[in-house]
């Protein structure tokens, strides 16, 4: 994603782009430390949960953009 940004350092060169990088927090990814203790049925538990909530936040935000748009 690329945007125009106007500041001392670019004003020199009008409309130069600087890339923006952005990242993305994601909230359930809190390290266990118990986690390779636990047996392999768990684990596939804790995985399958991790994945279901990162659909349903990318499904939500989806949504709220199509909000949005209109």
């Amino acid at each position: 994603m690329e945007e125009n940004v106007n500041n001392s350092e670019t004003e020199n060169v009008p409309g130069e782009k600087i890339q923006r990088i952005s990242y993305v927090r994601r909230l359930d990814r809190t390290p266990e430390k118990d986690f390779n203790l636990r047996n392999e049925d768990e684990k596939k538990i804790v995985c399958e949960r991790r994945k279901l909530t990162g659909k349903v936040k990318e499904k939500i935000d989806r949504l709220e953009r199509e909000l949005e748009d209109r």
